[in-house]
């Protein structure tokens, strides 16, 4: 049986974090995690530390009944919770308990529900002014690892939106980014969302307009958060807990199995190990997925060299003329280099600059286990391998999404 982790939170109705209701704010803590779910019970008498006793008696109504908060999960997640979950609950108790799932089984199955935006969306958004200037909008996205950010009036009504596909062709993120207002290159046309329109029309939208997030707006146009494709997976990859392993399985719940074979990009973007760094910035830059996957003499996956791969262990003094064509195409690229001070000996091979090994799927892994292993370790791409680790295609996050939306007969 997969194996699990049960927190249990005792505390009181009346505690608060951050001027809201404690128990409010740990169930948006767990669910903007990706949780697979929480709950809440209300108990009718108890005591504390205190050592007073708090009822609903009969004639006496009570605002600080005693209140346990149980979540069921993945022991990292469960470890990467636990320091967020104390920092909030000040005068509670908290436990940790190992346990066995014999069953879990979501009621979404392989589809997205009929949910309102409010319950998927991230609410602590990072967003920036018409008049700030490119170099604070760029240190931004360095900083985070979302693409876009919102653009916000002194109201927080959405204006525009920075996106880092908008920065390619900016010249003046080369010529003068800090003098350059975000207002001069974002898009004024956004496409947007209530917090109550439901996530199977936004990820409609979304595929619709190939993009991958959208600011979420009330009825005056003032920001509320933002959902993006990655939030919209965690909604159906939450139905699914791994199982112990390398990789995560998916806990069967019905319905249909559909393999990754039926939606991977093909054919996948290889270079031998011995490929130049032209070839292989070559073959990323040609690349839709932007990467590029390191093969042995055999033709067995060893490995993937992705934009971020070439920052961090690329000498851009070394090869001018690699990072000349690649700042022309992805701006950002350049000044992470600038800021990275430290760097591995010279590469002039693909071996050196790749990262591995590599997290794969195989043709016949369902879609749900692809899901979960996107949604989890955060990957935006994953490479479909044969039995011999030969690679055969690659599934993004927008084939996982357009999936979902195929299972729910859409």
């Amino acid at each position: 049986m997969p194996r699990g982790q049960r927190i249990t939170v005792y505390f009181g109705e009346s505690d608060r974090w951050q001027h809201q209701s404690l128990a409010m704010a740990l169930l948006e803590l767990l669910r903007r995690e990706g949780c697979s779910g929480a709950t809440l019970t209300r108990g009718v008498a108890g005591f504390g530390a205190g050592s007073r006793i708090k009822t609903s008696a009969v004639l006496r109504l009570s605002f600080d009944l005693p209140l346990v908060l149980t979540v069921v999960d993945t022991p990292p997640r469960v470890a990467r919770l636990l320091p967020k979950i104390g920092e909030m609950v000040g005068g509670g108790l908290i436990t940790v308990e190992e346990v066995e799932i014999y069953q879990y089984s979501s009621p979404f199955k392989d589809a997205l529900p009929e949910l309102p935006v409010r319950e998927a969306m991230t609410t602590a958004v990072v967003s920036v002014s018409p008049d700030t200037p490119l170099a604070a909008a760029l240190e931004l996205l360095l900083q985070h690892p979302f693409t876009a950010l919102p653009v916000v009036d002194a109201q927080r009504r959405v204006v525009g939106m920075l996106r880092e596909a908008d920065l390619v062709q900016a010249e003046a993120v080369r010529a003068a980014p800090e003098r350059t207002p975000v207002a001069a290159v974002m898009q004024r046309e956004v496409l947007t969302t209530t917090p109550e329109t439901s996530i199977r029309e936004v990820a409609h939208r979304m595929l619709h307009s190939d993009v991958r997030q959208l600011p979420v707006v009330d009825a005056a146009g003032t920001l509320q958060g933002i959902i993006s494709r990655i939030d919209l997976l965690r909604v159906v990859g939450a139905g699914y807990l791994p199982q112990e392993g390398p990789q995560p399985a998916a806990v069967p719940t019905g319905g249909p199995e559909v393999p990754v074979a039926h939606l991977m990009q093909q054919p996948a973007p290889t270079v031998p190990l011995t490929a130049s760094l032209a070839e292989v910035v070559h073959t990323i830059l040609g690349s839709a997925a932007r990467c590029a996957l390191v093969v042995d003499a055999e033709g067995c996956l060893r490995g993937i060299v992705t934009p971020s791969d070439l920052v961090w262990r690329l000498d851009p003094q070394a090869h001018p003329g690699l990072w000349q064509t690649l700042r022309s195409h992805l701006p950002l690229l350049g000044h992470r280099a600038a800021r990275q001070a430290v760097r591995k000996a010279t590469a002039k091979q693909a071996e050196e600059v790749m990262s591995a090994p590599v997290v794969t799927v195989a043709p016949q892994t369902p879609v749900r286990t692809a899901l979960l292993l996107a949604t989890q370790q955060g990957l935006k791409r994953l490479p479909v391998v044969d039995a011999q680790q030969r690679p055969l295609g690659l599934v993004s996050r927008k084939e996982l999404l357009r999936a979902v939306l195929r299972g729910a007969g859409e």
